[in-house]
């Protein structure tokens, strides 16, 4: 097997794997768990032969070095599209089809404008949404290909573009406001580095990497850590429609015991509503017994979560090793980990940590539990004073500034914003580093997040959280289990910022939705000494968040300082 790390590109690696596993299961799309006739499989030669259609078409309609949208649902043709532009040289743009909003077609048109793409790949199936798109945003100029109609192309009948390590694969669109479409630049070195450091996580032999993965692949979660390390490596991608997973989370873990995976990753979010929504009947059917590595990646790793998921499950046969990561798209994925079967976690002095320390809570006190996310992968990992641009010692709270092979180029036609974050030096001078924008420390060498910078409060100097605010409140009310938003509102310059809480409820009286919205002041009063600005009680859904499932604290102060968040019922002060 080639080192994938001196390989000229991520191309030359999947024809390798097609060659040494042409007949194995590659990448398939599961529609219905409990009924295997409806899943739609492909080998890695019929995904390379697909590939090459795509790529033969994309030879006539544009040249190395153009971008390309690829607007696809789960599946195989996804796959398809993607080693097709890299065969042909283009450079990839993974985006959403716009099939819900105003908001949606917005946010593609943005990316599209970012890019300057020339061609449009999807589904013939999707041809209605597509042309609506394309016609409402007057996009005429770019060229639609409907890639399932192609047919595949033998291998003798196409060579693929050579390009180097060096070479942009694909741009990562972030998450992000429509009129900030930002993509990340990752080269083909980046996959291959951080594919590599993800497949030797997962401590397998190729023949018994099954993965299952229901998170978008225009997500880097899903497409990097889901579909293309496992491919690069001679494993194989279960995949279920996202939608699958929301309105269903048993699905997911069927989808584990129907195909025996052994690898699966999902945001925190997913662990949480798998222990709310599967009934203990649903549990009695499964067996997750070889699923060995259930990896959670998350702005916030919650214990609870994590706690519950293995005690409710453990009744099924799940007995996986838990495994806390880090990461970021501009540092292509995985940045820490720590696979283990038992979680590391450190009892936090809140006072301590609110003032830029972690300090053990003393026997009196109520701590703040936070789970280790394990040493980095490969990569320099500083923490930094953002003020002043110190580094900090072990235990000191700061900024999370990273420098490897995984990092990015930056972003794409964004030079200023790509000189802020990309090529930061410390007070010393010494870089280029990225800037993360995550708050952390280290303790015996690993990695604990702690926040977002962005998203502290700041009250009378100390600096709170609003995880640990959203926590609190599951815990004192647990008949509010959906979806929390705790967000600032900055105050003039001498006052403390204040607090607005944002909760999704179903059906409740309006009476006793006044009570608990006094019962929310008061305990964030109490316990963060916070003052609490207004406490909105929304429709299911009405808390945004990314499609990983991180709360989108930015948009919701946006929407509430526009008026356009629609309450059930808002408490002001």
């Amino acid at each position: 097997m080639t080192d994938v790390t001196t390989a000229p590109g991520v191309a030359r690696i999947f024809q390798e794997r097609v060659r040494e596993h042409g007949e194995r299961e590659a990448v398939a799309f599961v529609r219905d768990p409990d009924d295997p006739d409806a899943t739609v499989s492909w080998s890695y030669r019929r995904l390379h032969d697909e590939a090459s259609a795509v790529a033969a078409r994309l030879g006539r309609l544009a040249r190395p070095g153009d971008r390309v949208l690829l607007t696809y649902p789960s599946g195989p043709h996804f796959a398809a599209a993607f080693f097709g532009c890299l065969y042909s040289g283009l450079i990839a743009v993974p985006a959403p089809l716009p099939v819900r909003s105003k908001q949606q077609k917005r946010r593609l048109t943005a990316i599209a404008r970012d890019a300057d793409v020339s061609v449009v790949l999807a589904h013939s199936g999707d041809s209605d949404v597509l042309q609506d798109w394309l016609s409402s945003e007057e996009l005429d100029d770019l060229v639609p290909v409907f890639t399932d109609a192609l047919g595949p192309v033998p291998a003798a009948d196409f060579s693929s573009v050579e390009g180097g390590p060096d070479t942009v694969a694909f741009l990562q669109y972030t998450s992000g406001s429509t009129g900030d479409a930002k993509g990340v630049v990752l080269t083909h070195d980046n996959i291959l580095t951080n594919s590599r450091i993800l497949f030797e996580i997962t401590d397998l032999p190729p023949e018994e990497i099954r993965l299952v993965c229901w998170l978008p692949l225009y997500h880097d979660m899903g497409l990097i850590g889901q579909l293309l390390s496992p491919l690069l490596f001679g494993g194989t991608t279960y995949l279920l429609d996202p939608a699958t997973f929301v309105r269903r989370p048993y699905s997911w873990l069927r989808t584990i015991d129907r195909y025996r995976a052994t690898v699966s990753a999902a945001p925190d979010f997913a662990f949480g509503l798998c222990v709310d929504r599967i009934s203990d009947e649903e549990v009695a059917r499964l067996d997750l017994s070889t699923w060995k590595m259930a990896t959670n990646g998350a702005d916030w790793l919650n214990l609870s979560t994590m706690r519950g998921f293995t005690d409710k499950f453990s009744a099924a046969g799940f007995s996986a090793d838990m495994c806390p990561a880090y990461g970021l798209a501009e540092a292509t994925l995985i940045v820490a980990s720590r696979r283990s079967s038992a979680l590391r976690v450190l009892d936090a002095d809140r006072n301590a940590l609110d003032g830029g320390a972690f300090e053990v809570a003393g026997p009196a006190e109520t701590g703040k539990q936070i789970v280790s996310c394990g040493f980095p992968h490969e990569i320099d990992l500083e923490l930094v004073d953002p003020d002043t641009l110190e580094p900090l010692e072990e235990d000191q709270v700061g900024e999370i500034w990273l420098r490897g092979r995984s990092v990015a180029k930056g972003y794409w036609h964004k030079d200023e914003q790509t000189r802020q974050l990309f090529h930061a030096t410390t007070a010393q001078g010494d870089g280029p580093y990225l800037r993360t924008g995550d708050l952390g420390f280290r303790h015996d060498g690993e990695l604990y997040v702690t926040g977002r910078i962005k998203e502290v409060i700041v009250v009378r100097g100390l600096k709170i959280y609003p995880q640990d605010i959203e926590s609190a409140l599951h815990a004192e009310f647990p008949e509010l289990p959906g979806i929390t938003a705790a967000f600032r509102l900055p105050g003039p310059e001498d006052e403390p910022d204040r607090v607005v809480i944002t909760h999704e409820v179903r059906e409740t009286a309006a009476e006793d939705l006044a009570e608990l919205a006094r019962k929310v002041v008061h305990l964030v009063a109490r316990e963060f000494g916070a003052q609490v600005a207004a406490v909105s009680f929304l429709h299911p859904g009405g808390v945004q968040r990314t499609t990983s499932g991180k709360v989108k604290r930015g948009e919701m102060r946006e929407r509430y300082l526009a008026g356009s968040l629609r309450p059930i019922y808002q408490h002001t002060r």
